[in-house]
């Protein structure tokens, strides 16, 4: 009877122990976000209707950690314009998403009178 009380208490410590990482599998999602000069630094990473927001380095370097499932990622810097992708975060240790921004040119012309 001790023998199997010990067994049982056993296995209930491994699954507590190991169970947990199988039930609650993340991914992490790493990119860069870039534009024709480069790297963008501070650059709002979003993932549309969660809380979940992270913001790039200087080298525009950006990483979060998602459960899998379909999101909608949101880059958005002041100055460059909003930029949206959508990923399908499979139960895998890391993908990779990148982003590059397209500048926006604005050209005022002045008449002199």
């Amino acid at each position: 009877m001790n023998k199997k009380l010990y067994s049982l208490k056993k296995i209930f410590f491994l699954t507590a122990l190991f169970g947990g990482t199988f039930l609650f599998a993340q991914t992490k999602v790493t990119g860069t976000v870039e534009d024709v000069n480069g790297p963008i630094d501070q650059a709002t990473v979003n993932v549309k209707g969660t809380n979940i927001t992270t913001t790039t380095d200087a080298d525009g370097l950006y990483q979060l950690t998602l459960e899998p499932g379909k999101y909608e990622i949101i880059v958005s810097k002041i100055g460059e314009p909003t930029t949206t992708q959508t990923i399908n975060v499979l139960d895998e240790n890391e993908v990779s998403l990148d982003f590059f921004l397209q500048s926006i040119r604005i050209l005022i012309l002045a008449k002199s009178f």
